[in-house]
């Protein structure tokens, strides 16, 4: 068998070497091979630099941008900062976004540890200061950390200037597959010729998605650390399902519940909007026909499609959450009101459902009598068999997806348990410092469970966890991989999801697995050069290639596209349905060989049209998975709700002569 290469300068395919083993001590021996370089501003006596870390430094050391993907708990910040090592050194500066503002706090407190520069060098910009205080912080740090959402919008404040920094790092990129703000701030930059580095544990199960990314981002390659690298640097981890059955007082709730939703699907079904009856429609299928039929102003569906969206969500709390989360989401639904305070036409219609009353008046009496969820009672039985001699339960983390649904399970657990049991849910309810104030009581032992939401999921460090006990099953892939890297970060740990008897939790817990072994699949580990095989129709809008490929010219259009640059020539705002009607921005986009009509439906109304009208007249603009439709008046429909939109492109990003000839055809 032929010897694998270690790397091909030509390929730029890089494989992972063979983790180290480990010595009589415990310790891992240091990899003869490769060596880290000098650093200047880090204390490498503070992380570890793993041999698996050569990839990133290589792929530094050709230059561009790039992505890096790896495992959960498998360092990726620490090679972030060892790799911004050298910017600092240099005297250039560096932005570190992270989604979440407990996130940040955990960044910028690890930097400070790490780095051997002055406490006020790094600096923690939060929506919590003034504007005129952000400034000053702006300026003053050499490692700024901040949301992307507050780094985009200072940038358009014009409070941050990037032009000093040399180093944009963009924690969990997998968020900017469409629109977010990590977006804009790659954009700025891009446009200062500022170097980007993304980090992310789970790009997306598809190339297109995968490959959406990296355009968005700016980026030239992706470099994946295969599991087999980091793998021998990770504890153990224990992982089940426990299938829990629906209990029988539950289960005329369920069935009429079930009922409602087949008549309501069904008479989708007959408008088109969606493929087949259910009763247990899928939440994104329901919201894509209940867009499609805002968008074409269908206004007799808008109530048959909101009744099944909420009934489906009362239907997923009866199977999977809490019978008193389940009737407050129906009695929102039954006491919605309008502008004018009256009910909407949707709880008009649910009222006067029959077995909508039933399903009301049968969880109103399980809440009355006290009755708990199998998964409540499955929950408190899985932390009692982690108990130790002592009689307490292993340090534990839940994840529910719902914040009332959080509250429930602590009060259940103090009560079973008793033992301290805490909350961790997102700023609307919870202040970062009392969430960081949460994780460190839980590290020190003085809490012994953590109940948390989508906060806790993605990217937080929770120290000394011995248990996760999944609540709610994760509904993708993405969800799947953060959930499991919060265990076995630093000791062996174990995870239990809780499945119900039902086809609403088992799609998630058995499709989640499947598509994330489809997603490492889908990107080798190794460094791959930018562009995709996909053909003309995903080349990037922001290659950095100035010249468009001839086949995605205007004269060329055919069916649908996704992703290329064109001018704006004229832009207008209009409504339908005879001027009443929702507004969109009509534009007359080209390029060397003609032109061609752009409609831009605008869901949020008339100051969205307007904005989009000021903001991109004139320039350049790059369409993202338009529609082409071929009537009379050829013309593109961009549509929000589909996720689609029109962004900006940079200067310098495309040539002139490509665009700026617009004769009308």
């Amino acid at each position: 068998m032929a010897r694998r290469r270690d790397r091909d300068t030509a390929t730029l395919d890089l494989f992972a070497p063979r983790p180290p083993k480990p010595d009589s001590e415990g310790g891992l021996r240091p990899s003869p091979a490769w060596q880290p370089p000098p650093f200047h501003v880090l204390d490498p006596t503070g992380i570890e630099i793993r041999p698996y870390a050569r990839h990133a430094f290589d792929a530094w050391d050709a230059g561009g941008n790039f992505g890096l993907v790896a495992d959960t708990a498998t360092g990726k910040t620490y090679l972030a900062y060892a790799l911004a090592d050298a910017v600092l050194a240099s005297g250039k500066r560096v932005l570190f976004c992270a989604p979440t503002g407990i996130l940040c706090e955990q960044h910028a407190a690890l930097a400070r540890t790490v780095f051997r520069i002055a406490a006020d060098d790094v600096q923690l910009v939060t929506a919590n200061r003034t504007p005129k205080h952000r400034t000053g912080q702006w300026a003053m740090g050499r490692l700024c950390v901040a949301t992307p959402h507050l780094a985009a919008n200072d940038l358009g404040r014009a409070i941050l200037d990037l032009s000093g920094f040399g180093l944009v790092i963009i924690d969990e990129g997998h968020h900017a597959a469409r629109t977010h703000a990590a977006i804009t701030v790659a954009n700025a930059a891009h446009a200062r010729g500022v170097r980007i580095l993304a980090l992310t544990a789970s790009p997306g199960g598809d190339l297109e998605r995968i490959e959406r990314i990296r355009e968005n981002l700016h980026l030239d390659r992706w470099v994946r650390i295969s599991e087999e690298a980091t793998q021998a640097f990770r504890p153990p981890i224990e992982e089940r399902r426990e299938i829990i059955p629906i209990a029988d007082v539950a289960q005329p709730i369920i069935t009429q519940l079930e009922d409602v939703l087949e008549r309501l699907t069904g008479m989708l079904v007959q408008q088109g909007d969606l493929e087949t009856p259910s009763r247990a429609p899928s939440p994104a299928a329901l919201k894509a026909a209940h867009d499609r039929i805002r968008d074409r102003e269908a206004l007799a569906l808008i109530p048959i499609a909101a009744a099944a969206q909420q009934l489906t969500a009362v239907l997923s709390f009866v199977v999977s959450d809490d019978y008193g989360t389940a009737l407050e989401s129906l009695r929102r639904a039954l006491e919605k009101r309008d502008r004018n305070g009256g009910l909407t036409r949707t709880a008009r219609r649910l009222a006067v459902t029959p077995e909508v009353r039933r399903v009301r008046d049968a969880l109103e009496a399980l809440v009355r009598d006290g009755v708990r969820h199998p998964k409540q009672d499955a929950l408190v039985r899985a932390i009692r068999s982690t108990a130790t001699e002592s009689s307490r339960p292993a340090r534990t983390l839940v994840f529910n997806r719902y914040a009332a649904g959080v509250h429930r399970l602590v009060d259940i657990l103090r009560t079973e348990l008793g033992v301290r049991v805490e909350p961790a849910i997102g700023r609307s309810q919870m202040r970062s410092e009392t969430l960081l104030d949460t994780l460190h009581t839980f590290g020190r032992g003085e809490v012994a469970i953590i109940v948390g939401t989508d906060v806790i999921r993605e990217g937080i460090h929770i120290p000394e966890l011995d248990f996760l006990v999944v609540y709610s099953p994760p509904r993708n892939e993405r969800e799947l991989i953060q959930l499991s890297g919060r265990v076995g970060r630093t000791r062996p740990g174990r995870i239990v999801t809780l499945v119900a008897d039902h086809s609403i939790d088992k799609r998630y817990a058995f499709s989640a697995v499947g598509k994330a072994q489809r997603m490492r699949g889908a990107l080798p580990p190794n460094t791959r050069a930018g562009g995709s095989d996909a053909g003309a129709t995903h080349r990037s809008v922001f290659t950095g290639h100035p010249r468009k490929p001839t086949e995605m010219f205007v004269r060329n259009l055919r069916e649908r596209f996704v992703f290329d640059r064109f001018r704006i020539v004229t832009a207008s705002v209009e409504r339908g349905r005879n001027g009443h009607g929702r507004p969109f921005v009509r534009m007359l986009v080209g390029d060397r060989t003609g032109t061609i009509t752009l409609l831009h439906w605008c869901t949020k109304g008339q100051r969205q049209a307007d904005e989009i009208v000021q903001n991109f007249t004139p320039g350049t603009i790059a369409i993202v998975a338009g529609t082409y439709e071929d009537g009379r008046t050829p013309r593109i429909i961009v549509n929000p709700r589909e996720r689609q939109h029109i962004t900006r492109c940079p200067e310098g990003d495309y040539d002139p002569a490509d665009y700026e000839r617009t004769p009308r055809i």
